[in-house]
């Protein structure tokens, strides 16, 4: 899955708290990114169906978040 392709399916918008908050669906997954004005990353991913949620947190941009992402979106 090439990164670029999700250009079209975003919904970009500020948080209160002064970072950036993503959000897309594909397939009835849902997908989130929170980074926080300290530059910590939130990753979310969610089923369809509702049974399955995943979170997990970074402290920075870096190649375990773009592992995680990755994996994470294979669903697509």
């Amino acid at each position: 899955c090439s990164r670029p392709e999700f250009a079209e399916l975003l919904r970009i918008a500020p948080t209160e708290s002064g970072g950036v908050f993503v959000e897309f669906d594909s397939r009835g997954w849902n997908f989130s990114v929170e980074i926080t004005p300290n530059g910590a990353i939130e990753l979310d991913r969610g089923s369809p169906d509702g049974n399955l949620f995943e979170h997990e947190s970074f402290d920075e941009f870096s190649p375990e978040f773009l592992h995680r992402f990755d994996k994470m979106t294979m669903v697509i």
